[in-house]
């Protein structure tokens, strides 16, 4: 989040950002996109890299903090980022070259989530002055402990990009993994028996559309929505509650094993996008998502479903099941009840469901590790920056 520094180490100084950087701003040359020719040198802008352009203005390490158009209310987005090498800075950025007190990786950590908002001027559009930028209060610890605090940062930040690479990793290893064992959905080139959906659910159920609260109550409960249904898992982040009385409740409560559908979206690529339920705790489901219950006589594996209509080569199918409706796209228990689905032996769809536990515990471990290096790297940013303005 950005930080707005209410407190200092008594050891360590606070200085304005003009007494530890020079301005490069008179250097910066903005170029329109349509005039800018395409080369081998980034041209950077307020929030980052904006393309690439034929020539270069700077050749060293420097930090560039927005200027406007900066994500300035955004407390995860940064709003300063460091570059290296042959560059090309248009106007929409400052640029600081750090003085011999201040190392360059130290000063844009500081400044990336630096809450500067009582430094910007203008109503329509934020703008952070060069004059404004200059009071910006830094902290600086002797440069030995800069650096100590760079590596433990940057530590933190390599840890969750090897979790990101195991993510993306597993996100081409399940589909790959599903086309290996059960062929490709489109061709059924395995000759797998087929039904509908409607012909193995058991009951397909739209979500409540009682108006949500963002706090929960004595009689409510935390509901799904969209949001909640992302990347083929229930996430519980922005929750809403709602109370609804017992007879309704006790309809829509959701189970282990319920599959829950997105029903409508204005990307088409996001219809039918689903997730298996998994937990135990008393949860409801809001109106934009569908419930599926399966026939356990059935022989089919919800995550099995999960990972067919996920498939890009099935995706056609979900899409001529659904409706266009004042530009979002809907699917209703009628399109998904008529989705043609391939039945595998259940054995096979096991050992389909084992391994992909295997590859998802992996992800597991990753996250935890992520968390615990993300909650050293806040603890330290909370003591080293907390304390600026």
């Amino acid at each position: 989040m950005k930080v707005a520094y209410d407190t200092i180490p008594t050891r360590w100084k606070k200085v304005p950002l003009k007494d530890v950087v020079i301005f490069l701003d008179h250097l910066r040359r903005p170029i329109k996109a349509d005039l800018r020719k395409q080369g081998i040198y980034p041209y950077y802008g307020a929030n980052g890299q904006q393309g690439t352009i034929d020539g270069y203005i700077f050749d060293e390490p420097l930090a560039l903090l927005a200027e406007d158009g900066g994500y300035f209310d955004d407390p995860i987005r940064p709003i300063a980022y460091r570059i290296v090498g042959k560059t090309w800075v248009n106007n929409h950025a400052h640029i600081l070259k750090p003085k011999d007190s201040i190392d360059c990786e130290f000063l844009t950590y500081h400044l990336a989530q630096y809450d500067i908002r009582r430094y910007l001027s203008g109503t329509t559009r934020a703008k952070l002055t060069k004059s404004a930028a200059e009071q910006i209060l830094i902290i600086l610890p002797p440069l030995k402990e800069q650096r100590r605090i760079v590596d433990i940062l940057n530590h933190a930040s390599s840890i969750k990009r090897l979790r990101d690479d195991a993510k993306a990793k597993a996100r081409e290893i399940i589909p790959a993994l599903f086309v290996e064992m059960f062929g490709d959905p489109a061709s059924n080139p395995k000759g797998w028996e087929q039904t509908t959906l409607g012909k193995i659910v058991e009951e397909f159920k739209y979500g409540t559309s009682v108006k949500c609260s963002d706090t929960q109550t004595d009689d409510s409960l935390p509901v799904l929505r969209i949001p909640n249904i992302i990347g083929g898992r229930v996430l519980w982040d922005d929750l809403k509650f709602a109370a609804l009385e017992s007879k309704e409740r006790s309809k829509l409560l959701l189970q282990p094993n319920d599959l829950l559908f997105v029903r409508t979206n204005g990307n088409p690529d996001y219809i039918g996008r689903c997730a298996v339920y998994m937990d135990d705790k008393p949860t409801l489901f809001a109106s934009y998502l569908i419930r599926a219950r399966f026939n356990p006589n059935k022989l089919i594996m919800p995550r099995f479903i999960q990972e067919l209509v996920s498939l890009p080569s099935y995706r056609q199918n979900l899409v001529r099941n659904s409706k266009t409706t004042a530009g979002n796209f809907n699917i209703s228990i009628d399109g998904l009840e008529r989705l043609i689905i391939t039945v595998p032996p259940l054995p096979l769809q096991q050992e389909f469901g084992e391994r992909v536990a295997e590859v998802e515990g992996i992800s597991a471990l990753n996250d935890k590790a992520v968390v615990a290096a993300e909650q050293l790297a806040q603890s330290l940013m909370s003591q080293v920056f907390g304390s600026a303005a």
